[in-house]
């Protein structure tokens, strides 16, 4: 199978997928999201592009989110 045909599938997979999914990267940035993440908490794509993670976060659990996502990048276990 050829890249691109794997790349496709993947995204297909990605974008089709049956539960929410978003992607972070190492600062908790929203790099990517899927169609039922959107529609599960309201927003559309470029909304959450570039917003930390704890935007889909409860407000009183922001501090202690990213408490635990910082423990979990110097220790990914």
């Amino acid at each position: 199978m050829e890249n691109y045909q794997k790349d496709a599938i993947l995204e297909a997979l990605f974008a089709d997928a049956t539960l929410g999914i978003v992607v972070v990267d190492e600062t908790g940035s929203i790099i990517l999201s899927n169609n039922l993440l959107e529609q599960q908490f309201g927003y559309e794509k470029e909304e959450l592009v570039g917003k930390k993670i704890e935007i889909l976060v409860p407000e009183d659990s922001h501090g202690k989110h990213t408490q635990y996502r910082d423990a979990y990048l110097k220790h990914p276990t």
